[in-house]
C-alpha cells in the first residue's frame, strides 16, 4: 500500500487571465455576468491525496486499487473573477476511484 500527500501554487500570467476569466463588454451582454478584467497572480493553491493498494500483492506487478482526491481554492483575480465568483465557485474538489493492472 502507498499514500503521497501534494501541496501546490500555480502562478498565471496576464494572458491566461484574460482567455479565461475576463468578462468583455460582448460577453457580459451574452452571459449577463459583469465585465471584469483580471490581471496575473497566484491562481490556486492545491491539496491532494492519493493511495493505493495492490490486490494481487505486487504494486509493481498485477492489479490494484486506487483512491485520490484534491481539494483547490482560487486566489486573487481568479476568484474574484464572476466567471469563478458567480457562475462557478472558488472552491474545486475532485475525487476518484480506479483499477489498475501494471506489468
Amino acid at each position: 500500500m502507498f499514500v503521497a500527500l501534494s501541496v501546490s501554487a500555480d502562478y498565471a500570467g496576464t494572458g491566461y487571465a484574460r482567455a479565461y476569466f475576463d468578462v468583455d463588454a460582448a460577453g457580459s451582454a451574452r452571459s449577463g455576468l459583469p465585465v471584469f478584467s483580471g490581471r496575473k497572480g497566484w491562481k490556486d493553491l492545491n491539496v491532494g491525496l492519493v493511495a493505493g493498494r495492490s490486490l494481487t500483492g505486487d504494486l509493481l506487478h498485477g492489479l490494484g486499487i486506487y483512491v485520490t482526491g484534491s481539494y483547490t481554492r482560487m486566489q486573487d483575480d481568479f476568484a474574484a473573477s464572476p466567471v469563478t465568483s458567480i457562475a462557478g465557485s472558488p472552491n474545486q474538489w475532485l475525487g476518484a476511484i480506479g483499477l489498475g493492472y501494471t506489468f
